[in-house]
């Protein structure tokens, strides 16, 4: 039985709350997550528009150093979704709620216009424990073709498998095919924020070792999609 104690913003205690039973995912976001961050439904409502406004073609985007921020105005999201029932200024106020807990950030250096950026590691779930007991991110290795943690180092995964011939492909040639299908089968968001900076460390006759740029994102969300992925396209090179 696993038991989380939650503060509200005031500082109160929030009753005890107990995950067994609990619908485990709220729009694209996972309950549990959300409560740890204590995350109303109107924030999530408005979190998960902007996911898909993100994904839109017309968005525009403003680089600054590493990241980019896009456009999104107090009145674009008020006008998109009056289901809400606030005000620009009740909106604003979500706005700092989500900044203070370091989940948006708004570049501040252009005063006249609105461009943010989501932290969607911290959105989409917890950082792997330091200590890397599999049983807290209930991720074990069982199995062939299963993902799992690799155990020295946390900003990896592999994938387990029995054909010898998959040592012999080219790295470059076999990421290239994951990424596109990966692409073409999942959000334009949902791609770039966890599969489109992965790397492959090695590969042998059994497993296949990657980097990637968030652990808790695709364990949490994808690794169904992730490995079976993976195997689809070992099909194609060694069949």
């Amino acid at each position: 039985m696993i038991e989380t104690q939650l503060n509200n913003l005031n500082g109160n205690k929030l009753p005890k709350f107990k995950n067994i039973g609990m619908r485990q995912f709220i729009f694209e976001f996972e309950q549990r997550t959300a409560l740890e961050l204590d995350l109303s439904l109107k924030d999530l409502l408005i979190l998960d528009y902007m996911i898909k406004f993100f994904n839109s073609d017309s968005i525009l985007r403003r680089r600054s150093g590493d990241d980019f921020y896009c456009r999104l105005t107090y009145k674009k999201i008020l006008n998109d979704l009056p289901i809400l029932h606030i005000k620009e200024r009740q909106l604003r106020n979500i706005y700092s709620k989500l900044e203070k807990k370091g989940i948006l950030e708004r570049l501040s250096e252009l005063k006249n216009q609105l461009y943010i950026k989501i932290d969607w590691d911290k959105v989409f779930g917890k950082k792997i424990p330091s200590n890397l007991e599999q049983s807290e991110i209930d991720f074990t290795e069982v199995g062939n073709g299963l993902l799992a943690i690799d155990n020295y180092d946390i900003k990896k995964i592999k994938i387990i498998h029995d054909n010898a011939r998959v040592k012999n492909l080219d790295k470059n040639i076999l990421l290239e095919e994951i990424k596109k299908s990966l692409k073409e089968s999942i959000s334009k968001i949902s791609y770039e924020i966890g599969f489109e900076k992965i790397t492959i460390d090695e590969i042998t006759d059994k497993e296949i070792v990657f980097n990637v740029p968030s652990i808790s994102f695709i364990t949490n969300r994808f690794s169904e999609k992730f490995s079976n992925t993976i195997k689809e396209v070992l099909s194609k090179f060694t069949s």
